[in-house]
């Protein structure tokens, strides 16, 4: 029993952040210094993208986002006016890909499966939005990722993602 709770938290959202916790909760100094605080990339900055970056509230800070509408990325500038920005989620990966620890996937539906397989082999924990992916073999292939890269992952229900559910 034991072995399958830790095997769960090990690939719950929760688990990210208990493999990630910052220093201030050990040490209770209450200060988390930048050096501990979860670093997240977003891929797909559009409506749902942008409110599931308001929904992280104090969990990290968004340090890079990609999107293909210039109109996602401008509308994004004006709620992270720091965050650095890309057309393209690859380019974002190659250039800035040692500065964040998560990623965030909010494409349109038909294609979360390649920048979710990409972040996992970058080593990056990821939360995508469902669907998760177009076929059974597209998922076999994210689990396949996840388990080989050690990396927690979890699927966006709105009704089931919260601490509350």
């Amino acid at each position: 029993m034991a072995a399958a709770l830790n095997a769960t938290k090990r690939w719950s959202a929760r688990g990210l952040f208990d493999r990630l916790q910052a220093r201030k909760v050990i040490a209770g100094s209450g200060e988390t210094p930048p050096s501990d605080s979860v670093c997240f990339a977003v891929v797909g900055v559009g409506g749902q993208g942008r409110g599931d970056i308001r929904g992280l509230g104090d969990l990290g800070r968004v340090v890079a986002v990609a999107d293909v509408d210039p109109r996602s990325i401008a509308e994004t500038k004006q709620l992270l006016p720091d965050v650095r920005t890309f057309g393209d989620y690859r380019e974002m990966y190659d250039k800035v890909g040692r500065s964040f620890d998560a990623v965030l996937v909010a494409t349109p539906d038909h294609c979360h499966a390649l920048p979710t397989v990409e972040a996992m082999q970058l080593g990056k924990h990821v939360y995508t939005e469902k669907p998760l992916a177009r076929t059974v073999w597209e998922v076999r292939k994210l689990v396949e990722a996840a388990r080989a890269h050690d990396v927690v992952t979890q699927m966006g229900n709105q009704g089931h993602s919260f601490a509350s559910h």
